[in-house]
């Protein structure tokens, strides 16, 4: 315990560098039986990556990382990092060892598959050889600390040798498991957000479309079924979406354009009675029931066009189990239970005194929805921000450390 408090005080490479520079021998063998303590205090835990050893996880890495350089331990080429995304560039800067809990519980782990958004997705051969290999690597260096930090008195230079080459070929296997595994994350990523990305691709074709002949006040009938074919494939992708990430919803992936159109007809014939003023109050009544369907139609699919403009900005850090992106998942829970009320009592399929009779019910469920998109026009500025400025950046897909 006396040496864990020490690293906790004094860095771990400050700490190797005042015992090792003093040309002291037996300083050498001091620290690598700070090491082997360690390694026991961690292990009596039972899970060496527990929460509780996040602490002590990260002296030894440092520890280890630090007797390497001290020791001349040539460091294994790590210029693959150029080629990692923007999040994986924020954890790997540079081509330091920077040893990783998040990588060793990996290669510890080796698992062959991971499942994102209902879709099954391989590790190649290649990762789950090099898992072997690092674990390999880092029980053979470790027993390789508790062997010599038996020496008594200096450490021969035999030993330094055996203490270089173990410290070599664990850095070796942590480079060769990092790229590996990396790079497939990233590969899996992508693929797993593949829906969102088609979603806020078929977003800006309709943006494109609508802006087209916006400011004409006659439009070629060309037009027409251009906006409709975006509107359909909009609402295809946002469908398929929904079953992706609507945990708190039905997940429902059957509903099309054509409830859009429908809404947006009935809130511009509401518009126009309402300006021409209508004197029959029963016909007023189904009318107000079915703008405030049609309403929250409209609104929660806009809601949603504008939640796919801002992620498109910071795809990166949207998590690819979308279902973990609360955001996301809100605004497809309004679409989802909007479009279901509008496409079960819209007035297109049911009759005005239908209408009427439902809207006493019907009003309270539908507020909610709508409540839910006025409140998203208000906060849309702070949102997007807050959007793309995510919570800390981390290895995706390994359990976050707990407080």
């Amino acid at each position: 315990q006396a040496s864990v408090a020490l690293a906790r005080i004094e860095s771990p490479d400050v700490m190797i560098r005042r015992r090792l520079g003093n040309g002291s021998g037996s300083a050498e063998v001091d620290h690598l039986r700070d090491l082997a303590r360690l390694r026991k205090h961690m292990q009596s835990r039972g899970d060496v990556f527990c929460r509780e050893n996040r602490e002590d996880l990260y002296t030894q890495f440092q520890a280890l990382a630090a007797l390497s350089t001290t020791m001349g331990v040539e460091l294994a080429p790590r210029s693959f990092r150029c080629t990692y995304t923007r999040n994986y560039r924020t954890l790997f800067p540079d081509e330091s060892r920077s040893y990783s809990s998040d990588i060793l519980e990996a290669a510890f782990q080796n698992t062959s598959e991971m499942w994102v958004n209902g879709i099954k997705f391989e590790f190649s051969n290649e990762v789950g050889l090099n898992a072997v290999d690092l674990q390999v690597r880092w029980s053979s260096c470790l027993e390789t600390i508790q062997i010599l930090s038996k020496t008594k008195g200096n450490l021969p230079s035999s030993a330094k040798r055996v203490l270089g080459q173990a410290l070599s070929a664990l850095d070796e296997a942590w480079a060769n498991f990092e790229r590996a595994y990396i790079t497939e994350l990233i590969k899996i990523e992508a693929k797993a957000r593949d829906i969102l990305a088609a979603s806020i691709a078929k977003e800006m074709n309709l943006q494109a479309v609508e802006k087209a002949f916006a400011n004409d006040a006659c439009k070629p009938a060309c037009w027409s079924g251009a906006l409709s074919s975006e509107q359909e494939g909009l609402v295809q992708c946002i469908s398929q979406l929904n079953v992706a990430a609507n945990s708190q919803g039905k997940g429902r992936d059957d509903f099309r354009a054509g409830i859009m159109v429908a809404a947006t007809k009935i809130l511009e014939r509401d518009s126009s009675d309402s300006g021409s003023g209508c004197s029959n109050c029963q016909d007023k009544g189904a009318r107000s029931v079915a703008a405030v369907l049609a309403a929250g139609v409209v609104d929660s699919f806009n809601a949603m066009r504008l939640h796919l403009r801002e992620v498109a900005r910071c795809l990166e850090r949207v998590d690819p189990h979308l279902s973990n992106n609360p955001e996301l998942v809100e605004h497809l829970v309004a679409w989802e239970r909007s479009w279901e009320l509008g496409s079960a009592w819209s007035p297109l399929h049911s009759t005005p005194r239908t209408a009427r009779l439902t809207s006493a019910s019907q009003r309270a469920d539908l507020e909610p929805a709508v409540a839910f998109s006025t409140a998203q026009k208000r906060s849309r500025r702070s949102s997007s921000s807050s959007l793309c400025a995510s919570s800390s950046v981390r290895i995706w897909g390994r359990r976050p450390w707990t407080t």
